[in-house]
């Protein structure tokens, strides 16, 4: 027993250890305000679930909402928005464009990806299929370090703009923001061990 406890102190240790050096790390590249965000080609918008009716849940709203004010500011010209659609009536990309569209960006500045189905998968498209050598990624902060992480990992230059609103419970965000440590361990696997088969295709230019 323990044996059991400092070994489960040392994995946490280590998990809490690594997050704060990626955080140190990378926390220059991440903004809050729109005004000052440096100008990317493109923003990429990591989707966030559909809700039945055919509309974004409310974190995805919001990093579409932010994706939106980044573009009406002129800091980005272009914007990937990433989902699933693997499944029949689920088709994110589109919800997430047609909302876009609402928000007043137009249809011609936006792309969708069909097939990022995970974050690693949209980050490892962006430069396999979109080409894109840079961009700035539209998320929550729970989700943000995670996102901005990979994508420089494999090779896109990658700024992290926060979409957070006043919105979520506090509880949400606990749930969340743990969630999303581990989640960030678990993505070292998958850079560095796994490195899992993404969908692929024709280069696409944008």
């Amino acid at each position: 027993m323990q044996t059991f406890c400092v070994l489960s102190f040392a994995v946490c240790f280590l998990f809490f250890l690594t997050y704060l050096i990626i955080r140190i790390r990378l926390n220059s590249k991440l903004y809050w305000d729109p005004s000052k965000t440096p100008f990317h080609y493109s923003a990429l918008v990591l989707g966030a679930g559909v809700i039945p009716d055919n509309s974004p849940s409310d974190i995805l709203y919001d990093r579409l909402k932010a994706a939106a004010t980044l573009y009406s500011l002129g800091k980005v010209k272009k914007i990937i928005v990433s989902g699933d659609n693997r499944i029949e009536k689920y088709n994110e990309p589109e919800v997430m464009k047609q909302t876009l569209v609402s928000l007043g960006v137009p249809s011609t500045a936006i792309q969708p990806d069909f097939a990022g189905r995970r974050t690693y998968d949209s980050c490892y498209r962006l430069k396999s299929i979109f080409e894109q050598k840079d961009t700035v990624v539209v998320t929550q902060s729970f989700h943000i370090l995670r996102a901005v992480f990979i994508c420089n990992q494999l090779g896109v230059i990658t700024d992290g703009f926060v979409s957070d609103t006043p919105r979520y419970l506090p509880l949400q965000w606990a749930y969340w923001s743990v969630r999303d440590v581990f989640s960030l361990m678990l993505s070292f696997v998958d850079l560095y061990v796994r490195k899992p088969k993404v969908v692929g295709g024709e280069k696409i230019v944008i």
